[in-house]
């Protein structure tokens, strides 16, 4: 978990002392995260590390990005940044790795701006103001040059007169025409050429500018900030290993500004045997940092999600047992007030300081002697009590020993005081430290302790899920109201905190804003063309580009190519002479990839030609990819059919319909066609009972063809024959429809065109 906690100096001179065992039962009590490791104090600055993005994944919405640094050989705390704004705190992870790496003990995300650059220096009043006469004057000349533009464009040669009918036209001055054109358009050719230099020199003009403005700004302590200066840093500390060898670091984080759809390119050659199959990607991304050279992996998975680990009981024989409370902290030290006893006596007085309103897992309580208060037995509460207003404490003199506090008085305050927090507690910190100091674990008032405290049969408090987020818990220092307590701080406080520590004036409010519209703006963008968003219908799968890829923080889809794969290519060719003499062409191949083809469109080229975009349905391992490829004009179909009509049966009382078809196909490639031919025989209805149709001779034999998209389609046939180059193959079918003589059927007896 990162933690976004500043260690403050106070609460490391609070806890310098580790031989004192009151002190070090205190820190034992502490939430693991947000200890303030006692080596801190020595690390000093921050040593900043050059950073470089090195890989990147991206979900449906969202991604996960991972810079990389190597490690110095000397130095414990690092800083490395800038990161961006939007990042989500609580996803930034750390890890080490190399031949004996040191170990990541610490880490924590503070806002920080760029700091000032020596190698350059304030900007000079009189360089300002010459680089801001220079930028008016080129604009001066830029307009000038447009309005002599627009004054030559209006010259123009003049229509001849209007002629009388009967009347000679005047003669017409071609050549001063002409000449009058060409001076127009070497006129204009030259403002052209003069506006695209000056335009040239305007923009480095600006730039200068805008150098010497962001210098002038920069040059100060407490400076202003632009809001798009504002940026992240992890504060990493590492200890342990050996710094002989060389070691990187590797920080990840998510952030919500990217997203992605997939799309797909396949190269067919001339002959159809082969196609290569391109996997590619429409990447979309603003989360203000350029992705320069990174390893990409594009996911169809939600970045985040919630699942819980099922709980396996135990099965026990005997006695009924409670069940053992849920825990998320350790149990409370005794006389934890002692704990700043060192300080009391070091430090000067100091005027009351108001307690912060923060929710704290132990408010600040009044300092009423404890034999002046009942101590009646802790009940389990029922619902929220009114909340009590905290209360000013000063720092305790050096003379005075530590007051020690009522037990019922810290009960009730501790679950009156957290507000909607603490309302619905019922175990962990809360349950432990009022149990604790119910029973007087706190001083010499006290009476069993902790230990008795912790075997009471009452059902204990349990802490919320919010008050189980370590990184946002800090410590109020030995100065504060309320000091030695658990405060839980928004991340809007901690941000506040740390410009504030940085001497640093900024519009936090407009940054955070700025970051929302960038994220909402990309995640809204329409897709290009017939992109579709990847929804796999089953498992989540992740695509992995094979080389590096580049992806600038603009906002716009960029196509990137992932990787390229080679699969025979299977070619056949579909005709229904019945509808039409062409002949349809068919390319199938094998997914060439172990993860399924999403929804997407995908380019189709053969040879050197592209032919057509067509949208792709989606295609699971090793399935078939199935492409139409437009009419083969190499094929030639033709079809005859034969209509004879005679009477059959005792006295002529049936007729028969004798229908035959004959097709030829002829092969004019330079390799054997696979054909496939459809046909279709006339079928009944369920009340025709005086409609027979009886199949007859057929040459060669065709098989019965029902296909799978059209259920509805009855009575087709196919013939699959492969015919050699230069042949011609003839296909022949007969059938009879029989019907009594005096009934006909409708729409004619003649049942092929």
């Amino acid at each position: 978990m990162a933690s976004s906690m500043a260690c403050s100096s106070q609460r490391r001179c609070a806890i310098q002392d580790a031989r004192n065992p009151i002190r070090e039962a205190y820190r034992a009590a502490l939430p693991m995260r947000t200890r303030c490791p006692a080596s801190s104090a020595a690390m000093g600055a921050p040593i900043h590390l050059e950073s470089r993005i090195d890989a990147v994944t991206v979900f449906r919405a969202g991604a996960v990005i991972t810079r990389v640094a190597d490690v110095p050989r000397e130095g414990e705390l690092f800083k490395l940044g800038p990161l961006p704004l939007g990042l989500d705190d609580g996803s930034v992870r750390v890890s080490v790795t190399g031949d004996d790496a040191p170990t990541a003990t610490e880490v924590r995300v503070t806002l920080e701006v760029p700091d000032f650059d020596p190698s350059r220096p304030p900007a000079r009043p009189e360089d300002v103001e010459t680089a801001e006469q220079r930028v008016a004057k080129l604009r001066d000349q830029l307009q000038q040059l447009t309005r002599e533009a627009q004054r030559i464009e209006t010259l123009g040669v003049v229509t001849r007169p209007t002629v009388k009918a009967g009347r000679e036209p005047p003669a017409s001055p071609a050549e001063a025409r002409m000449a009058l054109l060409s001076l127009r358009e070497k006129r204009l050719t030259a403002i052209d050429d003069r506006r695209d230099r000056i335009q040239r020199e305007l923009r480095d003009a600006e730039r200068k500018l805008a150098d010497l403005w962001d210098r002038e700004r920069s040059a100060t302590n407490a400076r202003r900030a632009e809001p798009h200066e504002l940026r992240k840093a992890a504060v990493i500390a590492l200890r342990g290993g050996s710094r002989e060898r060389a070691s990187r670091v590797a920080v990840s984080y998510r952030i919500d500004a990217a997203r992605w759809a997939p799309s797909y390119t396949l190269r067919l050659d001339r002959e159809l045997r082969e196609g290569t199959l391109e996997v590619r990607a429409a990447v979309c991304q603003r989360t203000g940092e350029d992705w320069d050279g990174v390893r990409l992996m594009l996911s169809t998975a939600e970045p985040t999600g919630w699942a819980e680990l099922p709980e396996l009981p135990s099965i026990r024989i005997g006695r009924r047992q409670p069940v053992a409370p849920k825990r998320g902290w350790r149990p409370p030290p005794q006389d934890t007030d002692a704990l700043f006893t060192d300080y009391d006596r070091a430090a000067p007085p100091e005027p009351p300081v108001i307690a912060p309103t923060s929710t704290s897992v132990l408010e600040t309580i009044d300092e009423t002697p404890a034999e002046d208060q009942p101590s009646p037995k802790r009940k389990r509460a029922a619902g929220p009590p009114p909340a009590a207003a905290p209360v000013a404490r000063a720092p305790m003199p050096a003379s005075a020993p530590a007051p020690q506090m009522a037990p019922q008085e810290l009960v009730a305050r501790s679950m009156t005081r957290a507000g909607g927090v603490m309302s619905e507690a019922k175990g962990g910190l809360f349950g432990a430290v009022l149990d604790a100091f119910a029973e007087g674990g706190g001083g010499p008032a006290g009476g069993a302790g902790v230990a008795d405290a912790l075997e009471e049969e009452e059902a204990p408090l349990e802490a919320s899920d919010e008050l189980l987020d370590y990184g946002r818990l800090r410590l109020l220092a030995p100065h504060e109201g309320g000091r030695g307590r658990l405060v839980l701080q928004s991340r809007r406080e901690l941000y506040v905190h740390a410009i504030e520590t940085q001497q640093i004036e900024i519009d936090l409010s407009g940054a955070l804003a700025g970051v929302d519209k960038d994220t909402s703006r990309c995640l809204s963008r329409p897709l290009p063309g017939a992109h579709v968003a990847p929804s796999p219908s089953g498992y989540d799968y992740a695509y992995r580009a094979s080389g590096r890829v580049n992806a600038p923080a603009d906002g716009v889809f960029h196509n990137l190519s992932l990787s390229e794969h080679t699969s025979s290519a299977r070619a056949r060719f579909v005709v229904v002479p019945r509808e039409s003499r062409e002949a349809f062409r068919f390319v199938e191949l094998d997914n060439p990839l172990d993860a399924p083809l999403l929804d997407g469109p995908i380019d189709v080229y053969v040879g050197e030609d592209f032919l057509f975009t067509s949208p792709l349905r989606e295609v699971g391992p090793g399935g078939i990819v199935r492409l139409g490829l437009g009419v083969e004009q190499r094929l030639k179909v033709s079809r005859n059919a034969r209509f004879e009509e005679r009477s059959a049966g005792l006295m002529g009382g049936r007729l028969e319909l004798e229908h035959e078809v004959e097709i030829e196909v002829s092969n004019q490639l330079q390799r054997t066609a696979s054909v496939e031919v459809r046909e279709r025989l006339p079928i009944t209805g369920e009340d025709d009972d005086d409609v027979t149709v009886v199949d007859g001779e057929v040459s060669p034999a065709w098989e019965v063809w029902e296909p799978k998209d059209q259920p509805a389609l009855k009575g087709g046939r196919r013939w699959r024959l492969d015919i050699p180059a230069g042949e011609q193959a003839k296909l022949r079918s007969r059938y009879t429809v029989k019907i009594a003589s005096k009934h006909e059927l409708v729409g004619g007896n003649r049942r092929e065109p």
